[in-house]
């Protein structure tokens, strides 16, 4: 079976409206960022701080370093 992506983007698009709803206040709240930077994160033009990594790769169940993976240019 082939391993889905699991960046911050593919975990966050793959969530029903419903739990999206649920996971993007809860992000909100305990990351305290605004709708505009979870937005910012997932077109991955910019990273959280290593505080809401760690907040966000606990509410996903995935490692910091799969969410967002360092890319060489």
């Amino acid at each position: 079976m082939e391993q889905k992506t699991q960046t911050f983007a593919a975990l966050y698009d793959a969530l029903p409206p419903t739990e999206k709803n649920r996971i993007t206040a809860e992000i909100i709240n305990r990351c305290n960022v605004s709708l505009w930077t979870i937005q910012s994160w997932k077109s991955g033009c910019r990273k959280p701080k290593p505080k809401s990594r760690e907040i966000l790769a606990e509410l996903f169940d995935v490692p910091t370093s799969e969410m967002f993976p360092e890319t060489v240019n």
